[in-house]
């Protein structure tokens, strides 16, 4: 007796674990008969063309009181790919491997089946690979799948559902000359009714093509966000932390040179920067601010009296994809309010409003462009800047968890009268805060 695997996603249970036999010829409905009572099936899936087959379940009583509309999660997987070969290894579960191959809209046979661990379909694969040459890999070790079992369910393939098998079960009466006339009259309905069945199957083929050109549009701008995500390194509190211990680092007055301006640019995921000094005291030459230095800094001299440090130093930034960055209106409740609570510290500072984060919109092979999907998460970006005393920004040290800095310039003059939002040393950060909108559009 087959036991089939049923899993509910959203309102919808894909059923796993269905017996699949390839209908070579003959009459299909002979042998639909003949397999369903074979293994006392209750349910079966009828698909594919030009090379049909056949899948037969075995659900239990609970499921079916359900009501729930079940449908063949390989058959799911055979609708969205019609052409060519393919497998598909995916995790249902922690400990728990499931393995589907298609053929031409058609679940090959020995596939939609578990196991603990991926590698213990590896002897299978190349068993298929015989028989299908030219099949595409799809799992832990290849390219990802072009859908997720959410997408399987939100589509309901029409062709995947499965259909009550009670009809083709064996009779406890045998086929005697009395009940020879219903028997008749029962295949003439069940005929009928696959005809209608397909019929209706074959109109749905417009609704299963817009459903995948779904999936492909969800996977293309998930793919085309994750790029440019990926580009954008966010410095936080650990790599705004290690700017800062930089710039205290600096010397100010090497060797009777007195220091006037850092100036540095994040350029990827790493700072450049430059800090300027002017001769200050008559005794002070190249050698003594190499000296002061150390003799492996990169200086360069501008004129008699100036010159210039060069260095570069890890951001220590991680890529924005890989955070759980705050909603806008966290920071709108939150963030803003430890500003705001520090602001008499600083000089000048300025949030601008958000703007969205732009992403390019793909397209597909014949260049029409995808539709954004809905559920894809989006984010927006407010550009920051602080002026204020070098003390004053570790008070906002806790709060740069979503910032990515793009310059800083330290600035020295002795004219200034020192208060609490001025002081010897001015630092200014300009920078930008990220952010997700509060529902995904």
């Amino acid at each position: 007796m087959i036991e089939s695997t049923v899993i509910h996603f959203r309102d919808v249970a894909l059923v796993f674990g269905l017996q699949w036999f390839p209908l070579l010829g003959g009459s299909a409905l002979k042998t639909v008969r003949r397999r369903a009572r074979q293994f006392k099936a209750t349910h079966f899936v009828l698909a594919g063309d030009p090379a049909p087959a056949v899948g037969l379940a075995g659900l239990s009583r609970q499921v079916m009181r359900s009501g729930a509309a079940s449908f063949s999660a390989a058959q799911s997987v055979a609708g969205l790919h019609t052409g060519g070969t393919a497998s598909f290894t995916l995790s249902v579960g922690p400990g728990k491997w499931w393995f589907v191959g298609v053929h031409e809209g058609a679940v090959i046979a020995r596939t939609d089946i578990f196991a603990a661990n991926p590698q213990e379909f590896d002897a299978l694969v190349q068993d298929l690979r015989r028989s299908y040459p030219r099949m595409l890999c799809f799992g832990p070790t290849g390219s990802a799948p072009d859908f997720t079992f959410d997408d399987l369910a939100r589509m309901q393939v029409s062709g995947a559902r499965l259909q009550a098998a009670s009809v083709w079960r064996h009779h406890r009466f045998a086929l005697s000359g009395r009940r020879g006339p219903f028997i008749g009259l029962l295949c003439v309905l069940l005929l009928l009714a696959l005809a209608v069945w397909w019929w209706m199957s074959s109109r749905s083929d417009d609704r299963t093509a817009a459903q995948r050109r779904q999936v492909q549009a969800f996977t293309a701008w998930d793919k085309a966000q994750h790029a440019v995500l990926q580009a954008i390194h966010i410095h936080g509190v650990v790599g705004s932390q290690l700017l800062l211990k930089e710039l205290y680092q600096v010397k100010v007055d090497p060797g009777g040179w007195r220091l006037t301006q850092v100036d540095c640019r994040a350029r990827a995921n790493v700072w450049r920067c430059e800090a300027y000094f002017k001769r200050d005291q008559a005794g002070a030459d190249s050698r003594s601010i190499r000296l002061a230095l150390g003799a492996s800094s990169k200086i360069r001299f501008i004129g008699v009296d100036a010159a210039v440090k060069e260095w570069s130093f890890s951001a220590s930034g991680l890529p924005l994809d890989n955070l759980h960055v705050a909603s806008a209106s966290d920071n709108d409740a939150d963030w803003l309010s430890a500003v705001q609570r520090v602001r008499q510290a600083f000089a000048r500072i300025h949030v601008a409003r958000p703007s969205m984060l732009v992403i390019q919109p793909p397209h597909d092979k014949q260049g029409q462009l995808f539709i954004r999907p809905v559920g894809l998460p989006t984010y927006q970006v407010r550009s920051l800047r602080f002026d204020g005393p070098l003390r004053s920004f570790g008070l906002l040290l806790a709060d740069m968890q979503d910032i990515r800095w793009s310059r800083v310039q330290l600035k020295r003059s002795n004219a200034v009268q020192p208060t609490v939002a001025r002081s010897e040393l001015e630092l200014f950060m300009q920078g930008e805060l990220y952010e997700t909108t509060a529902t995904p559009s």
